[in-house]
C-alpha cells in the first residue's frame, strides 16, 4: 500500500459525512431529542437505497432503459447522454 493511498484513506475515513454533520448540527442547535430524530431520519433515508441495491433494482432500471426507453424516458435520456459521452 502506497503512502499516498494510506493518507487519502485516513482523510476520507476520518472526515464526517453529511448525515453526521446534520445530526451534530441538529443536536447543537436544538438539543438531544432533535439529534436523535435527525440520526433516525438519516438512517431511514439509507434504507431505500440499500433495498434497491440488494434487490438489483439498479440493474433492472438500466436494462429497462436500454431495451425499452418508453418505460422510463428520464432514465433513457440519461443513459443516452452517458453512452454518447463514452463513445466519443
Amino acid at each position: 500500500m502506497s503512502p499516498e493511498f494510506f493518507i487519502t484513506t485516513l482523510i476520507v475515513v476520518a472526515s464526517p459525512g453529511t448525515g453526521a454533520l446534520y445530526t451534530i448540527a441538529a443536536g447543537l442547535s436544538r438539543g438531544a431529542r432533535a439529534s436523535v430524530i435527525a440520526a433516525f431520519g438519516c438512517a431511514l433515508g439509507c434504507l431505500p437505497h440499500m433495498a434497491a441495491a440488494i434487490t438489483g433494482l439498479a440493474a433492472l432500471l438500466h436494462t429497462s432503459a436500454v431495451y425499452s426507453p418508453r418505460l422510463c424516458p428520464a432514465i433513457a435520456d440519461t443513459t443516452a447522454v452517458v453512452c454518447a459521452r463514452h463513445t466519443r
